[in-house]
C-alpha cells in the first residue's frame, strides 16, 4: 500500500517508522527510514539590504542571507538587478557571496536595486 504525506517542510530531515495494528494493539515498528525533502525557493527575500556610494559610479551593495528556516535549502548565489530608473536599463549581477560591486553607471543617474537569492 501507498500513503502520500504532504504539507512537509523543504529541505528537513524526517524519520519514518511504520506499525501495524489490530484491534488488539501495535505490532512491531518497522526500520526507520531517513529521508530529506527537496529543496525549494527562499520563503524569503535577503535582509539588511544596503547600497552605498564607492565613487560617481561604482556602487557597494551587500545584505544578509535569509534566517535558516527561511532558506529552504542551500542558497547557492544571489541575483542582484539594479535598475536605472530614467531609460530602465538594468545591471543583472550575479554573485555567491553577501555582497557586489555594479559599476560603470551613469554619474547623477537614479538607481533601483533589488537583491534576491
Amino acid at each position: 500500500q501507498q500513503l502520500i504525506v504532504e504539507h512537509l517542510k523543504p529541505h528537513t530531515l524526517y524519520i519514518i517508522v511504520i506499525t501495524a495494528s489490530t484491534s488488539v494493539g501495535n505490532g512491531p515498528f518497522s526500520d526507520l527510514l531517513e529521508i530529506t525533502t527537496q529543496e525549494d525557493a527562499p520563503s524569503v527575500p535577503p535582509l539588511n539590504v544596503t547600497a552605498t556610494a564607492v565613487d560617481s559610479t561604482t556602487v557597494s551593495i551587500s545584505w544578509s542571507p535569509p534566517n535558516q528556516q527561511d532558506k529552504n535549502g542551500v542558497i547557492r548565489n544571489y541575483q542582484i538587478y539594479v535598475v536605472e530608473l530614467e531609460t530602465k536599463t538594468t545591471l543583472h549581477i550575479i554573485s555567491s557571496m553577501t555582497h557586489a560591486l555594479a559599476s560603470f553607471l551613469h554619474p547623477y543617474y537614479t538607481y533601483n536595486c533589488s537583491v534576491s537569492a
